[in-house]
């Protein structure tokens, strides 16, 4: 999980100029890797929400911090709950 968060955090928006095809690709790509974010994150918080909320927070992209947010949610939604009376 370490290196997929220095991996998100590496990749840098392109300049947004005349020619859309370089930042279409960063677009691309990295809604490919969003899609891993959501999963993996999904899967640690079924066992460790805490973990999961912390590592989250150590992405650097608001974009990208918000799958793995959502991944979080999917996995605590999927963690059954115990009431007590």
């Amino acid at each position: 999980m370490e290196s997929a968060i220095k991996a998100l955090n590496s990749v840098s928006m392109p300049e947004r100029g005349d020619d859309l095809r370089p930042y279409q690709t960063y677009v691309w790509k990295l809604n490919g890797a969003e899609y891993q974010v959501t999963w993996r994150f999904k899967e640690l918080a079924r066992n460790d929400n805490e973990q999961a909320l912390i590592l989250a927070e150590r992405i650097d992209k608001l974009e990208s911090r918000i799958f793995a947010l959502i991944g979080i949610l999917q996995g605590m939604r999927d963690v059954p709950t115990s009431i007590t009376n």
